[in-house]
């Protein structure tokens, strides 16, 4: 039989919070309750409970009982599923259609050319496009360079020591993200090893990894970059020249233009990204 730490586990696997997940159990199990009962069984903070009961009803997970004081009903939670399930395989679908459209725009012409049709490959979860990360990470030799999320610049302490590693060995180091309060600190702390640049543009949850003009990563985090294990990614990965070069090129057209975030000679104390199992 599932314990609640079990339950609470599976359903941030699904795109919950913790917070989201015990507010949930709570509901299931008071049925009809107000704000502050729901507060009390899910030890769920009284200041946080009333947007984290908004956020369920937004994921069409609990109902609103329009009574004084308001109440609040548990929804079913395959109603959940089944939306999740097709949003992800619309994602999907759209990411299969991208790749065709990537590898026809930018295959080798018959009879030969300057550049070989390289290879394709999606990766799907959080796990396997963190163990390719880390895996393109560790080849680098001449460059690492990444656009990307807030919290990409968080993200990038769990890879550190092997940054420093290959920066000491050489390879240049560059990061453009949005620099905010949350990843500030993280921001400093890369700014130690390469140099960032801050994107005035926030992205919408995706990240682009070039390396050593050799091989390219597009992910799209889903359902968010927050936590480092947790995620339902969806990756291309390639080593098809034409299209690193033009990735590559995205990324410059976008780094030229930016301001220097931090100088390159500072500390600081990063703040971890969420990594609990």
């Amino acid at each position: 039989m599932a314990t609640n730490g079990d339950r609470i586990e599976k359903m941030m696997e699904y795109g919950l919070t913790e917070y989201e997940a015990r507010t949930y159990l709570a509901l299931l199990q008071l049925g009809v309750a107000s704000a502050r009962d729901v507060a009390n069984m899910s030890r769920v903070p009284r200041t946080k409970i009333y947007s984290v009961l908004d956020d369920l009803h937004a994921k069409q997970l609990a109902e609103i009982i329009p009574e004084r004081p308001k109440k609040y009903g548990v929804v079913p939670f395959d109603v959940y599923l089944r939306q999740f399930e097709r949003e992800y395989k619309t994602k999907l679908a759209k990411i299969e259609e991208d790749k065709k459209l990537l590898m026809a725009a930018f295959a080798s012409k018959e009879g030969g050319g300057p550049d070989k049709a390289g290879s394709f490959q999606v990766l799907k979860g959080r796990k396997n496009v963190l163990n390719r990360k880390y895996e393109m990470v560790g080849r680098a030799n001449v460059e690492i360079l990444e656009m990307g999320t807030e919290f990409s610049a968080v993200r990038m302490g769990y890879y550190m020591p092997l940054l420093k590693e290959r920066a000491r060995l050489g390879a240049k180091l560059r990061l453009l993200v949005p620099v905010t309060e949350t990843n500030k600190e993280n921001v400093e702390e890369f700014a130690t090893v390469g140099e960032v640049k801050s994107n005035p543009s926030k992205s919408p949850g995706s990240v682009i990894l070039v390396v050593d003009d050799a091989e390219v990563l597009i992910c799209h985090y889903v359902p968010d970059d927050e936590h480092l294990f947790k995620g339902e990614d969806i990756a291309i990965w390639s080593d098809d020249k034409a299209i690193v070069r033009d990735m590559k090129g995205t990324i410059l057209a976008n780094w030229d233009g930016a301001a220097t975030a931090v100088p390159v000679e500072t500390t600081a104390k990063a703040i971890p990204i969420r990594r609990e199992l």
